[in-house]
């Protein structure tokens, strides 16, 4: 069963709901280390956040480019943060690929920004005083990433673990590759030991990282096999963010997105 835990001296975790995706701060005195930032209407609480903490901010990591994990980037730029992300996540900010940062067809906004280094996975990070081991965890974006943290025994994985799943799987965009690449996922976790201190994108951190795993592969297998339930979820999910992201909107404009989506994911 998954359970609660107490964080690590020096690791913070900002939990807002689904709007936003975690932000993880590794804060030892130094130049401190933030993981994913949000989506971009949460800026000002972010920013008060990172205030209340007295963080002195040095590097962004990114698990991925998802809107509600880098919408808060470039409310931080003042503070001149070097921004890290995956190749292929430095590939499309650069680029500004509508479409494989999931924005266009979406209706979500991602202000513009800048990554400054490259990831790899395999690749160990020393910031600091913080030993991070990068991991390829694709599936929900193919280029994201996982952070490990032997020391501490601690795994921040973004969207491609929650609690109970993981983010959407969208083969229209990803390609059909996504189902394996969650598969692999997983097991790039599950090798991870069994009391790791999960930090996910979404959701309170939580120990139970097999239990979780195992909970995410049952999700996956019928997903594999029922694409309409891939696009209800699609739908479902894109529609919900729009509703909290701006609740302005009426009927109308719903509609709309609602087409824009059914287009984009035909049967």
């Amino acid at each position: 069963m998954s359970a609660r835990a107490a964080l690590p001296e020096g690791v913070r975790v900002l939990v807002r709901g689904w709007l936003h995706g975690n932000t993880t701060l590794l804060d030892a005195g130094g130049a401190s280390v933030v993981v994913d930032c949000g989506y971009h209407v949460g800026s000002g609480e972010l920013r008060a956040w990172l205030g209340e903490a007295d963080a002195r901010l040095g590097h962004v990591l990114l698990t991925h480019c998802h809107s509600d994990h880098a919408g808060g980037v470039a409310a931080l730029e003042e503070q001149q943060p070097r921004v890290w992300a995956s190749v292929a996540s430095r590939a499309l900010v650069a680029e500004w690929d509508e479409r494989g940062l999931w924005l266009g067809h979406s209706g979500q906004e991602l202000p513009r920004f800048e990554v400054h280094e490259s990831l790899t996975p395999g690749q160990i990070l020393r910031l600091g005083p913080w030993c991070i081991e990068v991991l390829a965890t694709p599936g929900h974006m193919s280029s994201a990433l996982s952070f490990y943290l032997p020391e501490l025994n601690l795994v921040i994985t973004g969207d491609a673990l929650w609690e109970r799943g993981f983010g959407l799987l969208d083969p229209w965009v990803e390609g059909e590759g996504c189902f394996q690449g969650a598969a692999t996922a997983l097991a790039v976790l599950a090798r991870l030991p069994s009391d790791t201190l999960v930090i996910p994108g979404h959701g309170p951190p939580f120990l139970g990282l097999h239990h979780a795993v195992g909970i995410a592969e049952q999700r996956l297998e019928r997903l594999r096999h029922d694409r309409r339930e891939v696009r209800r979820q699609i739908l479902a999910s894109g529609l919900g963010f729009l509703k909290m992201a701006r609740p302005e909107l009426g009927a109308a404009a719903l509609a709309g997105a609602e087409a824009r989506l059914l287009e984009q994911h035909p049967l």
